[in-house]
This record gives structure tokens, sequence and C-alpha cells, in this order.
């Protein structure tokens, strides 16, 4: 039988949901059924999860999604250990357990996680909204407001990166001698996936990071790769990175504002 067959016979029907959330290389697949199912080559877990209906408005941004489960699931853990430092997407399926199809349902992006008694409440917003959001403007100023390699400021990550496995980590605090091979604030303001998990650098001494916040799980001894930081100066544009030709600031501006009514000018 077909998905529709199913969907619209009398009593055959028994659907189930399969969430797809992802970030990158990180998935968590989840189902409402009550035993795993299988889609794509990829294995949904089953989990407590009640949605609320899907809804089409004129306005996008009423159409969003919030999906209620326990605060021990595993994707509500990795939110509340730290900000959502990349986009996680959300695409929910539906199929029938006597029947092979599966249809896809709903896509988009996930906002944020609130606590509500003992559940956690996550809250999407449907693909759509993100194509009708006012673009960033770019105001002129004095120091660089390109992001760190990405479009404009075109410095190659991977050519500045290095890898290595932690010696040990507590908290948001890591350890490696790879850190130590640089001088004291190289890594500062940089990344690094620690097992597949982003995290900025807020601090860099010696052989020792500190990042945004701890990882939860993670092995004392985790592999990484770590990318080292800018203070979007454009002394360290040059002399860090030799990319001073495309820097984005205008370092050479007055610090007086001439148009501010000031006699002097």
């Amino acid at each position: 039988m077909t998905y529709a067959a199913v969907e619209y016979s009398p009593h055959d029907g028994q659907p189930v949901e399969l969430y797809r959330f992802s970030s990158g290389l990180r998935k968590w697949l989840y189902t409402s059924a009550d035993v795993s199912l299988i889609h794509q080559t990829e294995t949904y877990e089953p989990y407590p999860l009640k949605r609320g209906a899907f809804r089409q408005t004129q306005e996008l941004a009423k159409s969003g999604l919030e999906i209620h489960t326990p605060r021990d699931t595993p994707i509500v853990s990795d939110t509340v250990a730290s900000p959502l430092l990349d986009v996680v997407m959300l695409t929910v399926y539906r199929k029938h357990r006597s029947d092979a199809e599966v249809q896809q349902w709903w896509k988009g992006r996930l906002d944020g996680v609130r606590f509500e008694g003992g559940e956690a409440v996550i809250s999407c917003s449907p693909l759509g909204t993100s194509l009708r959001r006012i673009g960033l403007r770019r105001p002129a100023q004095r120091q660089c407001p390109h992001t760190l390699y990405k479009t404009g400021c075109n410095v190659l990550d991977t050519a500045y990166s290095a890898e290595g496995a932690l010696a040990s980590h507590v908290g948001s605090t890591v350890t490696s001698t790879v850190f130590a091979t640089q001088p004291d604030g190289w890594w500062l303001g940089g990344k690094i996936v620690l097992a597949g998990v982003l995290r900025f650098i807020v601090g860099h001494v010696g052989d020792t990071l500190t990042l945004s916040s701890g990882v939860p799980g993670l092995a004392q001894t985790a592999d990484f790769v770590v990318y080292p930081g800018c203070d979007h100066t454009i002394a360290t544009c040059d002399a860090k990175f030799g990319n001073s030709l495309n820097y984005g600031g205008a370092p050479w501006w007055p610090i007086k504002n001439p148009f501010s009514g000031d006699s002097a000018f």
C-alpha cells in the first residue's frame, strides 16, 4: 500500500513521526514510536515527544512549532551546556507502521529551548522565515567587521589550524601541549572543535585554553582541531595572517567626527 492509501483508510492508519535535528556533522534522531526506526540508513531512537499542531498562516513568524520533551533528552542537554553556536535544522517525517513510505511534513530551524516544570520546550521556526529577514547592513567603522575565516576575510582556516588530543579537561578548561606551541593569546578569540562539538576560545595561557563553555560527556583525551583568533585590528591581520589586503575596516579614519558641528573643522 502507499502512504496515502493507509492515511485515508478507516482503520489501517498507525502514524509515527521521525524528528531529525542536525548541525553540521552532528545529528540527534528521535521518533515518537516505541521502537527504533531506520530511515535512509539512519536510526531514530524512541523518546517522549509531543509537538504542537502544524500551522499555516499569512505570517510565517506565527507558524512556529513547539516540541515538548523531558529535560534529559540529549539535544536539550547540549543546548543548555552552551548557547547555539551553529544553526540546528529540524526535519519532521511521518510514516505508518504498516507502510514503508516516508513523507516529509515540516522543515525549519531550532530557535531555542525553555523549561516548563519538568519538561523542556523546543521552539522552532519554519524554514521560510530566514528568507524574509532583512539582511545585515555593513556600517563603516575603524575595525574590521568581517567574520574570521568567512566571506570577506577569506583567510583559509585549515592553513592556520592545529590538531591533537587533549591531555585533560576540567569544566570549560582544556589542556594540550599543542596549545603551548604558540605564544600566550594566540588562540584567544578563535575556535576549537572537540569530538565534533564547536566551542569558542575566551582565554589562552601556555598549554591551557578556556572555552566559552564545557562539553558534556567529553572524553579526557578527546581529539580536537583548534583555530587561532583575531582581534580585528589591521596590525594583527597583517602580522598574524598576512591578510591586510582584505581588511574590512578603515583604521586611518580620524577619531574626531567632522560632522558633529565642532568648530575645529
